[in-house]
């Protein structure tokens, strides 16, 4: 039996995870938690899982705080949770199988499940407590685990000839036990010799051959529900009971004496006297997945809505701040914030009609730009990408696949162009004969250095537009090559986007003449034609993301000669050489204000030095917080080096240790300033002249750290040059450039 014990003391955790500035080297995750799929309560705390997460509400003050891999999780995909008051434990089940055991501050993964040789799914969907022992119900049967031992102890098959039938759920009556299974009711006593053995387990006639998802005990009856009925087994007899007519139910609970039946927009309790009270109703409900109540208060999950708590019948939501949902297609980021796009399309690039819109990030507060929020019209679907305008402080452009470009400014549209108002065009054989309206597909946005919006407009046989500051706009040809995606405008004003067809092509400085960089030698040698994506780097080469690994064009003006071709990085591993990342699907690049490289692949996160020769750091979920290894977008805010980076499962930020540097030290800050007793990571200082040599010395002149800024900022882990932590003082960081000049940039305080 393998348990990985993971040691936290939550308090500090959480705090931590709630500064508005992580320090450099930790995680911090950014997810919805409005999805909840269960609510527990111990003597202190309300735990609400969610499809992403979890979050804990205080039961003296309310306070509401997070959970996630960072601070001790196993997992995503929370399905049930269960209290026990003897073992003072809180297990926590997942989709995937795992289990969590929280006791103490301390969580234990038990893996045994997600490692069993069984094929198909093994989620876990119930928790039934009974003495030492906790019965879950999975896809596949029963498991008991042993919380005495803190192991899986035995596996019940309960379907009909050993077959592993679904169960959703598990209760007793002090005699036998109950199934809910996707094939009705199974019973089996207690006191069975095997229950390991399916001929134990016995259907309940009355409930032959009908899927049952929720089962409990209450007042000397077996209850479960069937659309909008509560049933009760009681004598050998069942007896039904309509709560609200034409609502189905969509849970039942007992805790605490209470029974709780959650249907499609309330919360009921159903007394023993067959009475019932409900909760009022609440236009932010969704869809309620389970409830328990304690004392005055009644806690809701809900599947879009978070949590609610009910006094008297009134409900109050409960909801940390987030991003809409887990999607991040695109990420984008500057000075003013971070955009996440979380629409999309399928392989084909056909619309999936995603209207979750964009989640953008600014002052620590997400907030959601989606049809509803912007009051946009019916093509507001599917954004596939949105970027600040750097030249116009608060305005960004949203790209929703087939409904134009999109200026916004707070949560304004400011305007919409499509073909009625730019030189942008209808995808053909879209256009409505009736209105004379059809898609317009932008693909892609950037700025060239005189400040003009640069876009791709996919399919239209001028796909490439330019609108200039002057707000007129004019198209340019490539030729064959109008199913384009992505904008990218180089150092020498070339513009670069991404082709189905394969490759990238390239439009030139004048606007008169285009190539197709592909796998041929001679014409761009690229490792595979299936190209995800184009960044430019400080020194202004042109990095390219393909299905085989990155390539870079140095000088990408040369693109333009008779022959030409990309270089791939050659790098030495001991005694292996090859090509960087030479056999990972590279999805997304990103460049930090050191000019180093961060690789979004198949097989997770990579930095590598700025010419990509030494490898940094690799993250994957293995062997770090980040939320999978299949990482579709990476962007860097270039004030704090925080790397935020998109998954198939939401977004998570690493904060890094190089900032986009100045001209001359502005806003200087440092981090945490002063340094306490208690803390024992890096200390920042950013905001700092690029790549200046950094001293830091005691007051008396002594140095104890020397280093060159990565970027605008630089990072110290309080400790002298003989690796000895520094004592209680005031240490000077003393900025010097390559003429030897010479200032003093920042203080920090250090108390021991």
């Amino acid at each position: 039996m393998m348990k990985k014990v993971v040691l936290s003391s939550l308090c500090w955790l959480a705090m931590l995870a709630l500064e508005a500035q992580v320090p450099v080297g930790q995680w911090r995750v950014h997810l919805p938690y409005a999805f909840a799929t269960s609510v527990e309560i111990t003597p202190e705390t309300v735990y609400c899982g969610t499809k992403q997460g979890l979050f804990t509400v205080s039961r003296e003050d309310f306070e509401v705080r997070t959970l996630s891999r960072i601070n001790g999780l196993t997992d995503q995909g929370i399905t049930y949770m269960r209290y026990s008051e003897d073992f003072k434990t809180l297990i926590i089940t997942y989709e995937s199988g795992n289990i969590d055991l929280l006791r103490n501050g301390r969580f234990t993964r038990i893996d045994a499940i997600v490692r069993a040789n069984l094929p198909g799914n093994k989620r876990i969907n119930h928790i039934h407590l009974k003495g030492r022992f906790a019965y879950l119900s999975c896809a596949f049967g029963i498991v008991e685990l042993d919380l005495q031992r803190t192991e899986i102890r035995n596996t019940f098959i309960i379907g009909p000839e050993g077959s592993r039938l679904p169960v959703s759920a598990l209760t007793d009556d002090g005699t036998n036990f109950y199934a809910a299974t996707d094939s009705g009711m199974f019973v089996a006593a207690l006191n069975a010799p095997n229950l390991s053995n399916y001929a134990f387990w016995q259907p309940e006639a009355a409930f032959r051959g009908t899927k049952l998802t929720h089962i409990d005990y209450f007042d000397s009856a077996v209850v479960t529900i069937q659309d909008d009925e509560l049933l009760r087994y009681r004598n050998g007899n069942w007896t039904g009971q309509v709560l609200d007519a034409g609502f189905d139910n969509t849970s039942l609970t007992v805790r605490n004496g209470h029974l709780l039946v959650t249907n499609t927009f309330r919360v009921n309790e159903v007394f023993a006297d067959e009475s019932f009270s409900g909760t009022a109703s609440n236009p932010l409900i969704q869809r309620p997945t389970l409830a328990v109540r304690s004392g005055i208060f009644t806690w809701m999950a809900d599947d879009g809505g978070g949590l609610f708590r009910y006094f008297e019948g009134l409900g109050e939501q409960l909801l940390p701040n987030g991003p809409g949902s887990e999607k991040a297609v695109h990420i984008s980021a500057d000075r003013t914030g971070v955009l996440v796009s979380a629409g999309g399309f399928n392989s084909v690039l056909v619309n999936r009609y995603s209207q979750d819109g964009v989640f953008q990030l600014e002052n620590e507060k997400w907030t959601v730009l989606n049809r509803g929020t912007l009051s946009a019209d019916n093509k507001f679907f599917d954004v596939i990408q949105a970027k600040y305008d750097p030249f116009s402080p608060g305005l960004k452009y949203l790209l929703p696949w087939g409904g134009g470009l999109l200026a916004v400014r707070d949560t304004s549209i400011e305007a919409v162009y499509t073909p009625v108002n730019s030189s942008l065009e209808y995808i053909p054989g879209s256009v409505n004969p009736t209105t004379g309206i059809g898609d317009t597909r932008v693909g892609g946005v950037d700025f060239d250095a005189q400040g003009n919006m640069w876009v791709s407009n996919y399919g239209a046989s001028q796909p490439v537009c330019v609108r200039r500051r002057d707000g007129s706009w004019e198209s340019f040809s490539l030729g064959p090559y109008n199913q384009v995606i992505d904008m990218v405008v180089d150092n020498s004003d070339n513009k670069w986007v991404r082709s189905r067809s394969g490759g990238v092509v390239v439009l030139n400085r004048e606007n008169n003449r285009f190539v197709n960089p592909n796998t041929a030698e001679g014409s761009g040698s690229l490792p595979s034609p299936i190209v995800n994506c184009i960044t430019k780097d400080k020194s202004g080469a042109i990095w390219i993301g393909t299905a085989e690994g990155p390539v870079v064009f140095f000088n990408p003006n040369a693109v333009f000669r008779d022959r030409y071709d990309a270089q791939q990085i050659k790098i030495q591993q001991e005694q292996f050489v090859g090509f960087l990342l030479g056999n990972e699907v590279v999805t997304a690049i990103a460049i930090d204000g050191a000019d180093r490289k961060w690789f979004g692949t198949a097989n997770g996160v990579w930095l590598f030095s700025a010419d990509g020769t030494t490898q940094i750091h690799h993250f994957t979920s293995e062997n770090s917080p980040l939320l999978s290894n299949i990482i579709t977008s990476i962007a860097i805010h270039p004030l704090t080096g925080e790397v935020f980076i998109g998954t198939d499962r939401g977004v998570i930020s690493y904060r890094g240790t190089a900032t986009e540097g100045a001209i001359t030290h502005t806003d200087v800050k440092v981090f945490p300033n002063p340094v306490r007793p208690e803390y024992d990571g890096m200390v920042s200082v950013s905001g700092l002249v690029t790549n200046n040599w950094i001293k830091i010395t005691d007051i008396s002149g002594n140095l104890v750290f020397q280093t060159r800024a990565d970027g605008g900022q630089v990072s110290w882990n309080g400790r002298d040059l003989k690796g000895q932590r520094v004592a209680t003082g005031v240490y000077l960081v003393l900025s010097t450039s390559d003429l030897g000049e010479e200032t003093v940039a920042a203080k920090i305080v250090f108390i021991q």
